[in-house]
């Protein structure tokens, strides 16, 4: 029961979202048309907007086939360094040829799919994907579900591992009345560095259906499946230009630092040093880390490393700065900071994102268990085996938002 009742206020709160943009009224008929999809398809990461249906809010799981991508022979020489942004900005609008160009489609679900081969000579790692559409999309990566949500004002971001020669993306796109469309810009991350993006386009398969079983599947012929029609590139009426959205959110995370910090969140003048160790967590199918982003900043300094691994800087509180990491441990990642203050308010908060080859996420915010040491010189600290059983857990100054920050930190986009 408590399963279907999350998937029945998803489909509410889906429904609530569109019908606000197109200033309409939600019916019976589409309440029960979404709840049928997310019964079918739910999320990889099972969680539902309103929590229900995930057994630890921070680290988001869900028990599917194992759809886990090859790696193959692949030489693993990209380093981590900042998030490389993307965005919806020329990217076209995809549907079935229904209707006219821009004009109105029948109501029902239609699936787009896009098989992906890499180039020669590459291996590719993970994606990032923006998408959005008019008006409900359920987004696929190799057969898994990635997730759900409606809208074309504001993209959706998503992460994914991939199989290191052949990726199939699937779009289920659902028409609710009117102008219909998906669109989406893939970037694919190869296991040297470099990357690719490609985007819904004509070359897309279509249904001119509700797609059939399996659809999604990266084995499904879609031979006879027609090409879809373009409705026009980003930013035409009736939709405009489509926001892109934080990297991440810091809703969930904690500004923490030593435990000499006053009344007021001041603290001394000094160095502290700061380690989240991550398992990754056991199961059925032994699932492996890949990749990792993340959005951090520090009151006053920080330096990041991953496994030892310098990741970056910064020195300004007031912007969050965003880096991808693409080679992860596939059992065990050592996330650490170095930050100092200098006077006044003292705090760091970040939140990191785990991508595992079985389609499912972790997300890890900073909070009290970090561990934080706060002598001013700790050699190594940032290896993966240093002994931090000594340390204590770090000091929770507040949420994201708490004073004297009040969250008015620019978050970098995706």
């Amino acid at each position: 029961m408590k399963l279907a009742s999350s998937i029945i206020a998803t489909a509410l709160l889906a429904l609530q979202l569109v019908s606000a943009a197109d200033q309409r009224t939600v019916t019976e008929t589409d309440v029960e048309y979404v709840t049928k999809t997310l019964e079918r398809d739910p999320p990889a990461h099972g969680r539902y907007p309103d929590g229900e249906g995930d057994d630890d809010r921070r680290h988001h799981r869900h028990d599917h086939h194992d759809h886990r991508p090859s790696t193959g022979k692949c030489q693993l020489t990209a380093q981590p360094g900042p998030f490389q942004p993307i965005d919806m900005a020329s990217t076209p609008w995809i549907w079935t040829n229904e209707g006219a160009p821009l004009g109105e489609h029948p109501n029902g679900r239609r699936g787009f799919r896009k098989t992906f081969k890499t180039p020669r000579g590459k291996c590719a790692r993970s994606a990032t994907i923006l998408i959005g559409a008019d008006n409900l999309y359920q987004l696929y990566v190799n057969g898994v579900s990635q997730g759900i949500a409606t809208g074309w004002q504001t993209a959706g971001v998503h992460y994914a591992a991939l199989d290191s020669k052949i990726n199939t993306f699937a779009i289920a796109g659902t028409n609710w009345g009117g102008p219909a469309s998906v669109g989406a810009t893939i970037r694919i991350q190869y296991t040297d560095g470099s990357s690719d993006i490609f985007k819904t386009d004509d070359t897309w398969r279509r249904s001119d259906e509700d797609p059939p079983k399996d659809w999604q599947q990266p084995n499904f012929d879609d031979s006879a499946w027609a090409f879809a029609q373009i409705e026009g590139m980003n930013g035409v009426a009736p939709w405009g230009r489509t926001a892109s959205p934080p990297v991440l959110s810091m809703d969930e995370s904690h500004w923490i630092w030593s435990h000499d910090v006053d009344g007021n969140n001041n603290a001394p003048i000094g160095t502290r040093f700061f380690r989240k160790v991550f398992k990754t967590p056991s199961g059925n199918n032994g699932k492996r880390a890949i990749s990792a982003t993340v959005i951090i900043t520090t009151d006053n300094s920080y330096t990041l490393w991953a496994n030892g691994y310098q990741v970056g800087s910064g020195d300004n509180w007031q912007v969050t700065q965003a880096y991808h990491i693409p080679i992860l441990h596939p059992v065990s990642n050592t996330f650490a900071v170095k930050a100092f203050n200098g006077g006044g308010p003292a705090g760091v908060v970040a939140t990191i994102h785990i991508t595992y080859d079985d389609g499912t996420n972790d997300i890890l915010p900073s909070d009290s268990t970090w561990k934080v040491c706060g002598q001013q010189d700790a050699t190594d600290f940032q290896t993966v085996s240093y002994d931090d059983s000594a340390w204590k857990p770090a000091f929770d100054v507040g949420l994201w938002g708490t004073k004297p920050w009040w969250g008015k930190q620019a978050l970098p986009l995706a």
